[in-house]
């Protein structure tokens, strides 16, 4: 009596790959100024977001309401950058960046977007 070798499995499918699906790119996480001090900002993003020493985030703020011309639903706004900021440091529940460029005229300000590039 011999044994025949047990049937191959076909490995299973890689995340993102399951039913045919192609695997769509993560989405840079979104956070907001907490503090400013002269020279470094406090951000609400961290660790678990993705964020590391040296990651490189942009400060952005809401500039241009949309409207939809037939529904006049408020369909979000265009913003712009008005800085770029270095993470140096990631603690718990906040991450401490230092600013390296702010666009002219601009000051951050509390509540102003970021988001990880």
């Amino acid at each position: 009596m011999s044994t025949a070798p047990a049937p191959a499995r076909a490995a299973p499918p890689a995340a993102g790959a399951r039913d045919g699906a192609a695997a769509v790119p993560e989405m840079p996480r979104r956070g907001m100024v907490v503090y400013v001090d002269t020279t470094r900002i406090v951000i609400d993003l961290i660790a678990a977001d993705g964020v590391r020493p040296g990651t490189v985030v942009s400060l952005r703020r809401d500039k241009i309401p949309l409207v939809h011309p037939v529904t006049g639903e408020v369909l979000g706004e265009l913003d712009e950058e008005i800085g770029i900021a270095r993470v140096t440091e990631v603690r718990e529940r906040f991450s401490v960046a230092n600013l390296e460029t702010v666009a002219s005229g601009a000051q951050i300000q509390i509540k102003d977007r970021v988001v990880a590039k």
